[in-house]
């Protein structure tokens, strides 16, 4: 199946298990970053397993986005956002999600139960706090100090995340992978920061 930014294989082990394999597309956003945001928001929460800087494959349990979120989410067996793996290309290999897809059932469900059930979900998103804007990563994703924002215990109690560049594809868009900068600054930037550059804009 081919989505708007990333291609997902259903794959099935000797064994009988599906699992789901998902390789960005181009337009994804920046190479290896959006591989490695990814991966970390379906992770982030208080774990009690170690990580180490030379970690670049997982094996997770199952937990919700975050301690401060009710959102369920797939496991995660093994991910690299790094495209010189021997797959020859960055990916996420989670387990398959227990469903049916919405659009099946599109006609005949309670379409006003689901899109509140579905605000409840985002609102229990905003309610999370970062002193940065930017995106989501494992500490040891982002080598550079400089690129990287440590959380607050209270949303990272295991200080195992930080806040890195934003990598979503309004970075990339109109532009060909040859052409990407790869010293692009997209952050992080701490909010302060933010708002007199989006009120300075703003009084123009």
């Amino acid at each position: 199946m081919e989505g708007g930014f990333s291609k997902a294989l259903l794959i099935t082990t000797e064994d009988g298990m599906e699992v789901v394999a998902k390789i960005p597309c181009p337009n994804a956003g920046r190479a290896k970053y959006s591989t490695a945001s990814e991966a970390a928001v379906l992770q982030y929460g208080v774990v009690s397993f170690p990580l180490t800087r030379a970690v670049t494959k997982l094996t997770a349990w199952r937990f919700p986005v975050s301690s401060h979120t009710e959102i369920p989410v797939p496991k995660i067996l093994a991910w690299s956002a790094d495209s010189s793996n021997p797959v020859g290309a960055e990916y996420i290999i989670m387990e398959k999600a227990p469903g049916i897809q919405l659009f099946k059932v599109w006609d005949e469900a309670d379409r006003l139960n689901l899109i509140k059930g579905l605000t409840q979900l985002e609102n229990q998103f905003t309610a999370i706090r970062f002193a940065a804007h930017g995106s989501l990563y494992f500490r040891h994703s982002i080598s550079k100090a400089s690129e990287r924002m440590l959380l607050d215990s209270s949303v990272d109690p295991a200080g195992l995340f930080c806040v890195g560049p934003a990598c979503g594809p309004a970075w990339t868009d109109g532009i060909s992978p040859a052409d990407i900068q790869p010293d692009i600054d997209a952050g992080p930037c701490k909010l302060k920061s933010l708002l007199y550059v989006l009120r300075v804009d703003c009084d123009r």
